[in-house]
């Protein structure tokens, strides 16, 4: 294995191809030179194309006898087609040309970069060796920039099946934990709710309604209690003296996240001229709690419908 061939033409062999070739294999390196390399009876094309073949970079001499030749130019052919399909291969030297006889023989010869002979010999050589000695020597190394392997973790250690046995028989419990602690929030805030519906309100009188008194207790989610109903404080409304002022039960009551309702029935004589009859009265209650009051929709069966407030007749009432 060649570290360089050197094509050239005839003309330049004395002037800078030998020199060349000497001052190279002076510094270590492998030089396919034909003066140095063919013997007696060797065949020139065979022992050529194994130069060119086994040689890691060719040296091309670009001078007007080298443009002018066929031999060398074969040479230059072999070189490209290596380096076509290998990588960098030719290593350009001008002797006695210009950049434009350069491009008219080959323009991507042109384009790459050489050394000038015009620069001296130990130019040429410097600048050879730079590129045999960059690709045959290994970069050297300090114990300080050699390249370290890095180290991979270690693995981490498995859980035992007693660990897993125990993270997989907690999840359900942490999770019927959360969800009953949600439950819980919930019930809390409804129960809550609902105990804020408790104690005594006053529905205030209307043009269709008297005044009202409501007695709300509340267990277990069901609304129980009394109302009375003021009919004597009614201008509108003549009832015997002893219904003006009746208390009655209140009726399927419930209360649900500050939502309630409930009925009052009561009976009461209703007095039209010099007649007198025994009614049913019956009120349907729906509302909510909502700002400290109580925001009531009151439906009388077969009779009006209208929107009432109650307020709390007492602060200290029990909830």
């Amino acid at each position: 294995m060649w570290d360089v061939f050197i094509s050239h033409a005839a003309e330049d062999k004395d002037a800078i191809a030998r020199p060349l070739a000497e001052a190279l294999a002076a510094a270590g390196m492998r030089v396919w030179y034909d003066d140095h390399t063919l013997r007696l009876g060797d065949g020139l094309r065979e022992t050529i194309d194994e130069g060119l073949a086994t040689s890691r970079y060719g040296i091309v001499i670009l001078s007007p006898s080298f443009f002018a030749k066929a031999w060398p130019r074969r040479e230059l052919d072999g070189l490209t087609t290596r380096e076509i399909s290998g990588g960098k291969t030719i290593l350009p030297v001008w002797h006695q040309v210009s950049r434009a006889e350069v491009e008219r023989f080959s323009p991507p010869l042109a384009d790459k970069l050489g050394v000038s002979t015009d620069h001296g010999l130990d130019v040429v050589v410097r600048e050879v060796l730079r590129v045999l000695r960059d690709e045959r020597t290994p970069p050297r190394t300090t114990p300080e920039s050699a390249p370290t392997t890095p180290t991979p973790p270690a693995p981490a250690p498995r859980p035992d099946w007693r660990t897993r046995w125990m993270a997989a028989a907690a999840l359900p419990l942490a999770v019927a934990g959360l969800v009953g602690y949600q439950q819980y929030q919930r019930g809390a805030a409804a129960e809550a709710a609902r105990a804020a519906i408790a104690g005594n309100w006053v529905i205030a009188a209307t043009d269709k309604t008297p005044r009202t008194e409501l007695k709300l207790a509340l267990r277990d989610g069901r609304l129980s209690g009394s109302s009375v109903m003021a009919f004597s404080d009614h201008p509108d409304m003549v009832v015997s003296g002893l219904a003006q002022r009746r208390q009655v039960a209140i009726d399927d009551g419930e209360a649900t996240d500050g939502h309630l309702s409930f009925s009052t029935r009561r009976q009461y004589t209703r007095s039209l001229g010099d007649a007198s009859t025994l009614t049913d009265l019956v009120h349907r209650y729906e509302g909510r709690l909502e700002d400290g009051v109580l925001r009531l929709a009151v439906q009388v069966e077969g009779g009006y419908y209208e929107e009432v407030t109650a307020t709390r007749a007492d602060e200290g009432a029990a909830r």
